[in-house]
């Protein structure tokens, strides 16, 4: 049909509509770039902390407001946040030890980094809580079970064998599984 685009057209147009938005991150990296270096021949301003303002401007134009140019039909907001994350993990270390001034928390691109970094621990941290957790009931469940398991089998003849059989539970379920929650998986 006339006025349609066939799938290898969309893909064509697709392409060459991304190798443009590259063309613009790279021009805008650059410029960011030309920008830093334009700061830092002019040289101090007088105001504190000036090789970090500097730096964290030239990041944030570099990383955040030019890498927000490849949101879109190339790239989701998702992909390019990763990417930004991988050059600010980079930039950051680099940052933190040779800058002395350096402080994340006054930089809002980096702050927002840390704090995204910060949540998936602590996200990956809950998640390990539970598996734990979730272990622990486990083990506890499997000790209830061998206990009500050795009562239906009745006495084995040996001395104590009520004694023995609920130390035996209480060990299990308390001490084995317990240790499950403070040491974290034994396994």
């Amino acid at each position: 049909m006339k006025g349609e685009k066939t799938e290898v057209e969309d893909v064509a147009e697709k392409e060459d509509t991304c190798d443009e938005v590259v063309v613009k991150f790279n021009s805008c990296t650059m410029q960011a770039y030309e920008d830093y270096k334009a700061a830092n021949e002019a040289g101090e301003d007088g105001r504190p902390d000036w090789l970090a303002r500097k730096s964290c401007n030239y990041m944030t134009a570099a990383v955040e407001d030019c890498g927000n140019k490849l949101i879109g039909v190339c790239n989701t907001e998702d992909e390019v946040t990763k990417l930004k994350d991988k050059q600010l993990k980079g930039i950051l270390a680099q940052l933190s030890s040779s800058i002395a001034e350096w402080d994340s928390e006054k930089c809002p691109a980096v702050k927002s980094h840390v704090d995204r970094m910060k949540a998936e621990q602590t996200e990956a941290e809950d998640d390990a809580c539970v598996e734990i957790h979730n272990k622990y009931e486990t083990c506890t469940s499997q000790a209830y079970e061998d206990y009500k398991a050795a009562n239906e089998a009745g006495e084995d003849g040996r001395p104590d064998w009520l004694a023995r059989k609920s130390c035996n539970y209480m060990t299990a379920a308390v001490e084995d599984c317990g240790n499950m929650l403070i040491q974290g998986d034994p396994e």
